[in-house]
């Protein structure tokens, strides 16, 4: 398996006290695989930045949430990701929200192109010092196809999310996608399966191999679990593990949500600190 296809989601507070999770972190950090993280997820920043050692913080590919309705907050929060984890660089940037005129519509007309400019400027200086490595755009299930166009010009790829049931992008973005070989992150590919799904053994293996068929050839799936057996069995996958055929068909869905803004952000971002 390719380690940068599969990133393990670090939303939900590491229990450093709990030794399955430190075995599992460490497996995490040792076989090289992604880490997904936001400087608004509680406190796992305190905690990757002064339980681990900097050979190891630095060895992390991390993909970082990270503003872009504005310059000065793309800059306040890559600078905040970086200070707050205390790496040097970012593998990923994921966007998630852009420059609009009205906050709610993501459209071509409500785009701010200039100060999207600046923002790719801003972008590609960070890229040529080395400070992180591409950028991805978050997309919503609303989003058209003509804007997803449109700012997939400035971007190495898109972030949205997706599982085994349902996909949350409109059919035709979806098909541009697979068409164009779009690079992709499948954001919470596991779904979010009730109590008794999670006795299905298989649902990581069969998420995982439904990321890797029904996308673009180059797709990072992103899943959160504890069970360091499960990501061992990601990290050895083998198409012969899955012992049924699959035939997917997922519905794509549209939901309410939108894009993120500056306010909730670092609201977040002030419950993250050690004292919380």
């Amino acid at each position: 398996m390719n380690k940068l296809k599969f990133c393990l989601g670090i939303s939900k507070p590491l229990d450093i006290l709990n030794n399955d999770i430190r075995k599992l972190v460490n497996f995490a950090i040792k076989k090289n695989f992604t880490l997904h993280t936001s400087i608004t997820y509680q406190v796992n920043n305190f905690f990757i930045k002064y339980f681990l050692k900097k050979k190891y913080r630095n060895k992390i590919n991390f993909i970082c949430k990270i503003l872009a309705d504005s310059n000065k907050n793309l800059k306040k929060s890559i600078e905040l990701s970086i200070e707050k984890y205390s790496i040097k660089k970012i593998f990923i940037i994921q966007l998630v929200n852009l420059p609009l005129k009205f906050p709610y519509e993501r459209n071509i007309e409500s785009l701010l192109e200039d100060e999207l400019n600046i923002i790719f400027q801003t972008i590609r200086d960070l890229k040529d010092q080395n400070i992180i490595r591409k950028v991805y755009i978050q997309i919503y299930s609303r989003d058209n196809l003509d804007f997803c166009k449109k700012i997939l010009k400035y971007a190495d790829g898109f972030a949205f999310y997706a599982n085994i049931n349902e996909i949350h992008l409109k059919r035709e973005v979806y098909d541009y996608i697979v068409e164009k070989n779009v690079p992709s992150i499948v954001l919470s590919v596991f779904g979010n399966p009730k109590r008794n799904q999670s006795l299905d053994d298989d649902l990581h293996l069969k998420s995982y191999y439904f990321s890797q068929t029904f996308f673009s050839k180059n797709t990072i799936a992103v899943g959160r679990t504890w069970n360091k057996n499960r990501l061992e069995q990601i990290y050895s996958f083998n198409q012969k593990m899955i012992t049924e055929n699959f035939n997917f068909n997922p519905k794509f869905i549209e939901t309410a949500e939108t894009q993120d803004n500056p306010s909730n952000f670092y609201k977040r971002f002030k419950v993250t600190n050690a004292y919380y």
